[in-house]
């Protein structure tokens, strides 16, 4: 299911910069076990689930042309 919080517990971990603003969304996976999260820096950063320590380790996917504004899993 889609995350639509910006906020909460299970994901603190994913703000990496002070102010937060470069989040534009966050998705959850089916198995509940994966974050994705798109940011203004044209990157997917991909986070285990839950995400609670701050500054968690995750892995970064490039290749978008702009902000990245939606993401979704599929089953």
């Amino acid at each position: 299911s889609t995350y639509t919080r910006k906020y909460g517990f299970q994901s603190q971990g994913i703000f990496q910069d002070p102010d937060h603003s470069n989040i534009n969304t966050i998705s959850r996976d089916p198995l509940n076990s994966i974050l994705a999260v798109g940011y203004d820096d044209q990157t997917i950063r991909v986070f285990k689930y839950p995400c609670y320590i701050p500054n968690q380790v995750f892995r970064t996917l490039y290749g978008h042309s702009s902000h990245v504004t939606k993401i979704k899993f599929t089953d």
